[in-house]
């Protein structure tokens, strides 16, 4: 019960203030009827124990209106006799409240009304509506026509019904089109209330409808879509005879309206029927929100008034189990302002009605942010003409038409162009067999034996080296693909051939030798690529040392320097003595350069694998020093000295030469920052249809004729083929579930929008690990929901002990999440758990893209959230989509 103050003027008030305190009515109470001069509460029993705890009820709810025995309204002069009424019968009933507001209003619980398919006598219904006119909703549903046209043509045809009797736009451009009609909506309304769903009757008005349509165009093509408009003579709308409320009165079929016009969809042979609603809260569009089986397209502004408006609709249309809307269209969106907190607020407010977000996963907070489509502002649909000049302007304003292009094909899916493909379970098994295997492989770039190189935006630049020969260090996380870049080079042999590889031609005249110093300590798997471009270096160079064991020698003498504790000018002269000595006779680097340029040849160093030899950079000087002596000094003297034939490429993990060069580590970063290995979410999700294509070949699996080939593939191609793999949705594809391409980029990413190559190549490893052919649930794509839930799980688990292994810096920081009680584990955190976390320790998590600040709260990713046993709210939930996916 309220503590405001209580005011009543009518019966009205008190009907009100008794059914919204519905919830806490003494038990033996089961209805109440209020009239102007009397209420009547129906009960189980009238035995006196019951009329007094109802006396008790009335007298804390109603206060001073009611004396005991009646309620009196002195303002108005008012009073009210109040009656019980025994009604046994009406004990354990459960009254489903009509589709009307005024009932909802007052509803408490999930109403769960079960309802014939509308598909069984008829087709489809689908509804715009809006609190606020002048929001776009008209606009909305011709948009909506003219795309499925264009993408239709004439194989699909809809009846549009203009049931907005205060501003009918639609009749008034059907008007402007054809002139007077034979039948409208509101005659409608009046043969339903008059005789019901008559089957003979609808028949009879499909013939009157067909003789009304609109005609719209796109830039191709001329199309006539039936029309039913609001009024037939103007007079109707002053003379309205039936309205939903009244035909409910009347109907055991509250849901009779769209029924009829299901049925007199059906009857008129088109695909769906489209009804632009009355705006705001009004009981003529009622029958249509409070039907589930209604497809929603609720529209409105940024404006406060009408974001708050469709806030409150969507509350009362959540009354009901299992209704909701289909989209939310946010229109008239300016993009340069529309940001930050500003959207925040108005996506937290249109969300704040579903009651979706609270799982254990993101998947139902992306479905909740992916129900809003933002369209952006246009001059152009400010002032509308006819419905010709509408449809041109619209033609050539694609910020409108192109949000609503998907939803079109989505409605329309069931009936679209073509059929989806489906495999067998023997084909899923087998498919799923060869990408585990794949996955396992590329796993460790170490054992990887997949030969083609995956062009990022960083790999590309190494196309720039098509003049000069590169001095350069290579950064990277672990898994970023260092040590598979490396091995790309190695099989190679010479500059020239790589840089094919990227579509680059060298304009370098010598032969430019790829000579490897160090490797990566497990090489068994790549031992060919390392031994062929050793043999490639001893032919090609003369001077080149044949020793099988090089590289081992080289890793000794780093290892000897370690242990002898070297300074850094030790260093320094131990990396010219390590790669000087690969030479027969080269005392200097002038040696080595005077040379190469007689014999007509360059070189490029690579050296990989330094983690495996500097294991305690974080505490040990030495190492610190030989790291440094080698990514700094050895690079500034090579151009201090004006070496032209000789160049390098330094693989190091990018906290292990962070943790050694600490003197000017801004400009250390700043030099190599476009070669660092980075990986965008669109090239991850490259590498993992690459890896699924070549699983496809290998299992013998046919993907279809409209795959895109992948050199240059943009971000919606990729994701357009990979709904092969993992299908369109988080579920089936016509299922209110995520799309499947933003959760997994959520669920994978950092706050700085990158992941490694080794979490989504660990992601599809373990998302097939189970490929027994009785667990298949869906044929149109090969891993499951559940397949993938399963995964993120797992790869959260391996990414917090791989990336405290690799980022010391990190592990102080997520041991002190970890730590935390139980009941503090919630996203966004809160004050006791950033308060546990110093100034510094929150700036290293924000630098590394594992913490993210918005409005004065603060979330973790999705990657590390598992691992450590947090929690998200529904509120958390949603802003971590836009930090992960849209942001």
């Amino acid at each position: 019960m309220s503590d405001e103050v209580l005011i009543i003027y009518t019966w009205h008030d008190i009907e009100r203030t008794l059914l919204l305190d519905k919830a806490n009515w003494p038990q033996e109470w089961l209805e109440i009827e209020m009239y102007s001069r009397e209420l009547v509460i129906y009960v189980e029993n009238t035995a006196e124990k019951t009329i007094q705890s109802s006396k008790a009820y009335l007298k804390q709810l109603l206060k001073q209106y009611y004396t005991g025995d009646e309620i009196v309204i002195k303002t108005t002069q008012t009073r009210i006799s109040v009656l019980w009424e025994k009604a046994e019968e009406r004990a354990g009933q459960v009254v489903l409240p009509k589709p009307l507001f005024k009932e909802f209003l007052y509803a408490n619980q999930d109403n769960n009304v079960v309802l014939k398919a509308l598909e069984e006598e008829g087709v489809p219904v689908t509804a715009f509506h809006s609190y606020k006119g002048g929001v776009g909703r008209t606009l909305s549903l011709i948009t909506f026509v003219r795309n499925m046209i264009e993408e239709y043509q004439d194989r699909k045809r809809v009846l549009i019904v203009d049931s907005d009797i205060e501003a009918p736009g639609l009749t008034w451009l059907g008007q402007a089109q054809n002139g007077s009609v034979p039948i409208s909506y509101l005659d409608i309304l009046s043969i339903i209330g008059a005789k019901g769903e008559d089957d003979y009757i609808i028949e009879n008005i499909s013939h009157e409808v067909e003789k009304s349509v609109l005609t719209f165009q796109t830039d191709k093509i001329e199309v006539s879509q039936y029309f039913l408009p609001t009024y037939r003579k103007e007079e109707q709308l002053f003379d309205i005879y039936a309205n939903p409320e009244r035909i409910m009165a009347g109907e055991s079929n509250k849901y009779i309206i769209v029924d009829v016009l299901s049925r007199l969809g059906a009857k008129l042979g088109v695909d769906m029927v489209l009804v632009d609603l009355r705006a705001g809260i009004s009981e003529y569009s009622a029958p249509f929100l409070f039907d589930p089986r209604v497809s929603k397209f609720f529209i409105t502004s940024t404006s406060n008034q009408s974001v708050y408006g469709t806030h409150l609709l969507l509350q009362q249309i959540g009354k009901q189990k299992g209704n909701g809307v289909t989209n939310i269209f946010l229109t008239m969106v300016m993009k340069e302002t529309f940001r930050g907190k500003e959207r925040d607020d108005v996506y937290e407010m249109l969300l704040q009605g579903d009651r979706h977000g609270d799982g254990e996963d993101i998947s139902d907070s992306i479905m909740q942010v992916d129900t809003v489509v933002e369209i952006e502002k246009s001059d152009k649909m400010i002032h509308l003409g006819n419905l010709s000049q509408i449809c041109e302007n619209l033609n050539s304003e694609p910020r409108v038409t192109e949000p609503i292009r998907n939803i079109v094909l989505e409605m329309f899916r069931n009936n679209g162009k073509g059929a989806v493909q489906e495999y067998d379970e023997k084909t899923i098994a087998e498919f799923k067999n060869c990408l585990h295997r794949i996955a396992t492989e590329n796993v460790t770039a170490e054992g990887a034996d997949y030969s083609n190189l995956l062009a990022t935006k960083s790999v590309l630049q190494l196309g720039s080296f098509n003049r000069e020969i590169p001095k350069i260090n290579v950064l990277g996380a672990k898994g970023s693909g260092k040590t598979y870049l490396y091995k790309q080079m190695l099989s190679s042999k010479n500059w020239d051939n790589f840089l094919k590889i990227l579509d680059k031609k060298s304009q370098i005249t010598e032969d430019v030798i790829i000579c490897p110093v160090l490797c990566s300590e497990d090489r068994t798997h790549f031992q060919p690529l390392l031994a062929a471009c050793r043999q490639y270096c001893i032919e090609s160079i003369p001077a080149m040392r044949a020793d099988a064991d090089i590289l081992s020698q080289n890793e000794r003498k780093v290892r000897n320097a370690i242990s002898n504790m070297s300074g850094e000018n030790e260093w320094q002269d131990l990396w010219d003595e390590i790669i000087l000595g690969m030479f027969q006779n080269m005392n200097s680097w002038s040696d080595l350069d005077a040379y190469l340029d007689e014999i007509h040849k360059k070189v490029i160093f690579l050296v990989d694998g330094l983690e495996t030899l500097f294991r305690n950079v974080m505490k040990d000087n030495t190492e610190k020093s030989g790291i440094r002596a080698l990514c700094r000094g050895l690079i500034n003297r090579l151009y201090e000295y004006q070496i032209d034939n000789a160049g390098i490429i330094i693989f190091v993990r990018k906290d292990i030469a962070e943790l050694a060069v600490n003197a000017n580590l801004a400009q250390f970063r700043d030099q190599y920052q476009r070669f660092e290995l980075t990986w965008s979410q669109r090239d991850a999700l490259m590498l993992a249809w690459k890896m699924a294509d070549r699983a496809a070949k290998m299992s013998g699996v046919q993907w279809g004729e409209d795959t895109f080939p992948l050199n240059n593939a943009t971000r919606t191609v990729l994701e357009k083929n990979l709904t092969r793999l993992w299908g369109k949705k988080m579920g089936s594809d016509g299922s209110k579930n995520a799309i499947t391409v933003r959760w997994v980029l959520a669920s994978l990413s950092d706050f700085n929008g990158q992941l490694q190559a080794r979490d989504i190549v660990r992601f599809l490893k373990f998302a097939t690990a189970d490929n027994k052919m009785e667990r298949v649930q869906y044929y149109d794509r090969f891993l499951t929901p559940e397949d993938m839930r399963k995964a993120v799980k797992e790869c959260s688990d391996q990414k917090l002990e791989e990336v405290e292994q690799e980022i010391h810096q990190l592990k102080n920081c997520f041991q002190i999440l970890r730590e935390v009680k139980q009941e503090d584990k919630q996203v966004p955190l809160n004050e006791r758990v950033m308060s546990r976390l110093g100034s510094e320790d929150q700036k290293t998590l924000e630098r590394y893209g594992y913490l993210k600040e918005a409005d004065g709260e603060y979330y973790i990713p999705e990657s590390v959230r598992y691992a450590l046993g947090y929690n998200k709210s529904k509120r958390g939930g949603i802003k971590l989509v836009s930090l992960l996916v849209d942001g």
